[in-house]
């Protein structure tokens, strides 16, 4: 029997005998640059949960078909999905004034685009703005950023419902769509 134990699972992995870190996916952050007029837009940053669809690669998902009888060819479609679909949760705090200050300033953001109190509708350089998503190691180098370009309000606000059971903080999942992301990094 030999003495030497062999341990491939640590011995023989590159990622394992390089000691690579695994991406942790609350090593993140969020800023929210809303458009002009917008108050107090800084704090949305404090709020955030959670953020999906920024760090997507898009243009993988389109194809076109031909058929020779029963035998299917397929290949990639010219048409490509090009804007990005962000969906970002916040939390839900009131302030001394006892305002819901996370939905007044969201709302103050879509009310640019269109009031339904007043019927009033914005232009788009008036209600657009930008979303920056960084993501980082445990030691907080970034090793990936990406700006939201042209980004707005794309969801109703939902209803704040009433929930008995419920004794978690009141969070609001609010989608916006953006033209297009840049990395930066």
């Amino acid at each position: 029997m030999p003495n030497k134990i062999n341990l491939p699972h640590t011995r023989e992995s590159k990622a394992g005998a390089n000691m690579f870190e695994p991406v942790i996916p609350s090593q993140f952050h969020v800023y929210l640059i809303p458009p002009a007029g917008v108050a107090n837009a800084p704090i949305l940053t404090e709020h955030v949960k959670n953020i999906t669809g920024m760090f997507i690669e898009n243009g993988g998902e389109s194809s076109v078909e031909q058929y020779y009888q029963t035998a299917k060819r397929s290949y990639d479609s010219n048409e490509k999905e090009t804007v990005y679909n962000i969906t970002i949760t916040f939390t839900l705090n009131l302030d001394d004034a006892n305002q819901n200050y996370v939905y007044e300033i969201l709302k103050a953001w879509s009310r640019k685009k269109y009031n339904p109190m007043t019927g009033e509708r914005g232009l788009k350089k008036d209600y657009v703005g930008s979303i920056v998503g960084i993501k980082y190691n445990r030691d907080g180098s970034i090793f990936w950023e990406r700006t939201a370009h042209q980004a707005y309000i794309n969801s109703n606000l939902s209803d704040l419902q009433g929930d008995y059971g419920s004794h978690e903080p009141q969070e609001l999942e609010v989608t916006f769509r953006a033209d297009f992301v840049t990395d930066g990094v």
